[in-house]
C-alpha cells in the first residue's frame, strides 16, 4: 500500500553550481508520527566522490517503512461517502519502501552539467526517474541561470482490485524548471524561478475507496453499501512559481526567506511562505529556528462526502482545502569543537511540528512530530 501524503519522488530544481570539495558520506535517520497513527521511519546513505577537480558523483540507499496501528474497537466506521484506506486502517499495515538513486555533475569550462537517476520500489509502486540539469554563470559568476529537465515513468498496482478492472497501470510525469540567482551585493542573494509539471496515465490512488449507499428494492425502500474506487482525471498540469531571499547580516546570522505559488487545471491551488533564520551560537554550532505556512484551495470535483456514482469521485483529504503550519529548530554541529580528530565532521538534528489548523474528514486536526539526524564524515 502506497502512503501517497509522505511519499514522493522529489527531484531538486537547482544543481550545485560546484564540485564538491571533498569526498563524503552522510548517514541520514528520520522518524514521522502523527495523531492517525502512523509512524515513518527513513534511514539512508549517501556517498559523494571526487573524479578529479571537475566531477563529482554519487550514489544514495534509502529504507523507509510505514506502519499504522490497528483502531481500538471503540473506532467508529467509515462514515458512508468518505475515502477510506483498505488492507489498512481497518487491520493496521507495515509497509517498506526502497530506494536507489545515483548521479553525476560535470563542470566544464561554459557550464555545468548535472544527471541523476533514481529507482524506488513497494509492494504495489514501482518508480524510475532521472533528471538532467545545465547551470551557467555570468557577470563575474553573479549571475546564474539553471534549466532541468525530469521524467518519471511509474508502475502503480492495486492490492485490493474491484471485479472485472485490469492492473498494473502506468502513470508519467515529465517536468521542466528554469530558475536564475543574482548575487546584488556581498550580502544579498535573491532567486527564483518557474516549474511546469505535466503527469498522465493513472493519477488516482488504488488504496482508497468509497462507500455509498445505494437504494435496492421495488420500491428503493431499501439501501446497500457498494464499495468503488476513487477516479481521477486522466491528465494533470502543475504550475510553480518560486521565489528565495538569503539576507546576511552582521551578527553572524542569515535569514531565508522563501515564496511558492502552485496552481493546476484541477483547480488546486495554493501558496507557501517559509522563513529560515541561521545564527552561530558557537565557531562550530548553529542553530536555525524555522516556520512554513501553507494554504490549499480544494479540487474541482472534491467532495466531502460523496453520495452517488460520477465521472470523478474523491474525498481524499489531500484535495480539500486545508491550512497546514511547520515550526521548527535545527542544530547543526561541527564536531571538531570536541577533537581536532573529528575535523570537518558534521552532525545535525532537527525537531518539527506539523499542523494542519482544520479538521479532515477523520475529524481531527492532523499533527505529526518529525525529527531528523544525520552526519556527514569526509573520507
Amino acid at each position: 500500500m502506497r502512503v501517497a501524503i509522505i511519499i514522493g519522488v522529489v527531484i531538486g530544481l537547482s544543481i550545485h553550481t560546484a564540485v564538491w570539495a571533498k569526498d563524503e558520506v552522510e548517514l541520514f535517520y528520520g522518524y514521522y508520527a502523527d495523531n492517525e497513527d502512523l509512524t515513518v521511519q527513513t534511514p539512508s546513505i549517501q556517498i559523494w566522490k571526487d573524479l578529479g577537480e571537475r566531477a563529482t558523483v554519487n550514489v544514495k540507499y534509502t529504507y523507509e517503512s510505514f506502519v499504522i496501528e490497528a483502531p481500538s474497537a471503540d473506532t467508529p466506521d467509515v462514515v458512508t461517502g468518505a475515502t477510506t484506506v483498505v488492507g489498512g486502517q481497518a487491520d493496521g499495515f507495515d509497509e517498506v519502501r526502497q530506494e536507489f538513486s545515483g548521479g553525476a555533475t560535470y563542470r566544464f569550462d561554459w557550464a555545468t552539467i548535472a544527471f541523476n537517476y533514481f529507482s524506488s520500489t513497494e509492494e504495489d509502486y514501482e518508480s524510475n526517474a532521472f533528471s538532467i540539469a545545465a547551470s551557467q554563470s555570468f557577470f563575474q559568476d553573479n549571475f546564474t541561470v539553471t534549466a532541468l529537465y525530469a521524467k518519471a515513468s511509474d508502475t502503480v498496482d492495486n492490492l485490493y482490485p474491484q471485479p472485472n478492472t485490469e492492473w498494473p497501470r502506468d502513470r508519467e510525469t515529465d517536468t521542466a524548471t528554469l530558475s536564475v540567482t543574482q548575487i546584488l551585493t556581498p550580502n544579498l542573494w535573491i532567486g527564483g524561478g518557474y516549474s511546469y509539471s505535466h503527469l498522465s496515465g493513472f493519477l488516482s490512488n488504488p488504496t482508497r475507496k468509497i462507500r455509498i449507499e445505494q437504494p435496492v428494492g421495488p420500491n428503493a425502500t431499501f439501501t446497500s453499501a457498494r464499495i468503488f474506487d476513487e477516479f481521477h482525471p486522466e491528465t494533470r498540469d502543475r504550475n510553480t512559481a518560486f521565489f528565495r531571499m538569503k539576507r546576511y547580516l552582521e551578527t553572524r546570522t542569515a535569514l531565508d526567506a522563501n515564496l511558492s505559488y502552485y496552481f493546476d487545471d484541477w483547480g488546486v491551488n495554493g501558496y507557501t511562505t517559509e522563513f529560515r533564520l541561521s545564527h552561530y551560537l558557537l565557531d562550530h554550532l548553529i542553530i536555525r529556528p524555522r516556520y512554513r505556512f501553507y494554504s490549499q484551495q480544494q479540487a474541482d470535483f472534491f467532495l466531502p462526502e460523496v453520495t452517488e456514482v460520477s465521472e470523478f469521485m474523491t474525498a481524499d483529504d489531500r484535495l480539500r482545502d486545508f491550512d497546514s503550519h511547520l515550526l521548527g529548530i535545527k542544530l547543526d554541529i561541527g564536531l571538531e569543537m570536541l577533537d581536532a580528530t573529528f575535523r570537518d565532521w558534521r552532525f545535525t538534528v532537527s525537531y518539527d511540528q506539523y499542523m494542519e489548523s482544520n479538521r479532515g474528514f477523520s475529524g481531527k486536526i492532523l499533527k505529526a512530530n518529525i525529527l531528523q539526524t544525520s552526519l556527514r564524515v569526509p573520507f
